[in-house]
């Protein structure tokens, strides 16, 4: 049986960040829905959560492993999820249904060329 919080594997947390990605999508909402004095502020609330992430995730990694088992790392993503989901819906504006952009595939390229360089 595979999947997050099933597999036996400890092996399978490095596979399941394949799965990651997201960084910029929520990048691209802020700076396309949000206007650009507020949007400021968003972005170092997001630069905020990126830096206080990797400090305090290991943290509560270790004590998730240690109090039940590393499965639980990938169940307790589901309500944070959750969460997420609904203050996105509750405070994100509407859209107007209009032409949404075309996708940027040299830019999506040159940025994914640019990480793995840096990395």
């Amino acid at each position: 049986m595979k999947g997050p919080g099933r597999d036996l594997r400890v092996n399978s947390l490095v596979d399941a960040r394949d799965e990651e990605g997201f960084t910029l999508i929520e990048l691209m909402v802020v700076t396309v829905i949000i206007p650009i004095i507020v949007g400021a502020l968003a972005l170092a609330l997001i630069s905020v959560a990126g830096q206080v992430g990797p400090i305090v995730g290991p943290t509560l990694g270790g004590w998730f492993v240690e109090a039940a088992s590393w499965h639980w790392i990938f169940l307790i993503n589901v309500p944070i999820g959750a969460v997420g989901l609904l203050a996105v819906h509750r405070f994100l504006p509407r859209g107007e249904g209009g032409h949404a952009p075309s996708f940027d595939a040299i830019g999506y390229a040159l940025v994914s060329l640019a990480m793995i360089a840096f990395s």
